[in-house]
């Protein structure tokens, strides 16, 4: 269960290092619903504003966003492994 769970907590990482890296290259609306659908917990980014804002702040929003998001992969993973795979291994005994 516990390699399930790492997976499902190292993607949790890959959208926030894909947003960081392809908001240089890609602007749009395709894009935004991406994250939005594999990110929820990026709404927390628009408390940013369109302001400048001190570097703690957005180092502490984006910490929050990326935690947050590492806590709803965790939940998500582990009811899929109890769903499916846990049922599974019971049927079989």
């Amino acid at each position: 269960m516990y390699k399930f769970i790492w997976k499902w907590i190292l993607a949790s990482f890959v959208t926030p290092l894909v947003t960081i890296v392809s908001s240089f290259f890609v602007v749009g609306t395709t894009l935004q619903m991406i994250i939005l659908t594999f990110w929820p917990s990026s709404i927390f980014l628009m408390s940013l504003g369109a302001r400048e804002n001190p570097i703690s702040d957005v180092i502490y929003v984006w910490s929050i966003a990326v935690s947050v998001n590492v806590a709803l992969y965790t939940i998500i993973g582990a009811v899929i492994y109890i769903i499916f795979y846990k049922r599974k291994s019971q049927s079989e005994i």
